[in-house]
């Protein structure tokens, strides 16, 4: 299914759910679900001009945003600029637009990624967006409880292609050491759990309701 085809799904989807999250007028935290696409470079630090400052990572860069969805915070304009910075600068985002959730702060007109708070999602063969459960689990910044919204994925509901990991890349995906979070296929193996953003944005939510933040603070 086509990439737009995929957003417009999720939106419907997730709207009602994320509604009441999207309200908190006062959050400056942003929980979004959002296809990135490299834009450009940023001015580098000031700091690492300096001759006894080293700087190993690239310069901190811009990205081309389109907003599916705003699991947590006030929404903005659903096309925008995200700045961001990382050890590996805008290469990470090469390659054809994929949706994505990541978590951002405002900081007046703009919108900055944290950093390494960023997750590829993955579209079954319906064009449900999937979180998909890597290595010993979910990404750590997300709520600590996140995985008792998760489900077994099956997989013949997945491109083949999109979940399967070879058996040279074992080791490197965790899969012999943790193999409770895979199943093993012909050609190698899958991820055995993840969880669908409809579910992700109702626990947010939830969260966001009972006063709780989108992060493993408690």
């Amino acid at each position: 299914m086509h990439i737009l085809g995929r957003a417009l799904m999720l939106a419907l989807a997730i709207g009602a759910m994320a509604q009441a999250a999207a309200q908190d007028q006062s959050a400056t935290l942003q929980l979004l679900v959002a296809v990135l696409e490299p834009g450009g470079q940023l001015a580098p630090d000031p700091k690492c001009s300096r001759k006894d400052v080293i700087c190993l990572d690239p310069p901190p860069f811009w990205l081309k945003a389109n907003v599916i969805a705003t699991l947590y915070g006030q929404s903005g304009p659903a096309y925008r600029e995200i700045h961001g910075s990382s050890h590996y600068g805008m290469q990470q985002f090469a390659g054809p637009p994929r949706p994505s959730l990541l978590l951002a702060r405002t900081e007046g007109a703009r919108t900055v990624m944290l950093r390494n708070r960023v997750a590829g999602l993955t579209a079954d063969k319906a064009g449900t967006l999937f979180l998909i459960g890597r290595r010993s689990g979910y990404p750590g910044w997300l709520p600590c409880t996140i995985e008792k919204m998760q489900e077994e994925l099956a997989e013949a509901d997945f491109d083949d292609e999109d979940m399967t990991i070879l058996p040279d890349d074992f080791e490197s995906a965790g899969v012999d050491a943790n193999p409770e979070h895979f199943r093993r296929t012909a050609r190698g193996a899958m991820p055995r759990y993840g969880i669908r953003m409809a579910r992700l944005a109702e626990y947010i939510a939830q969260r966001s309701n009972a006063g709780l933040p989108p992060t493993c603070s408690s």
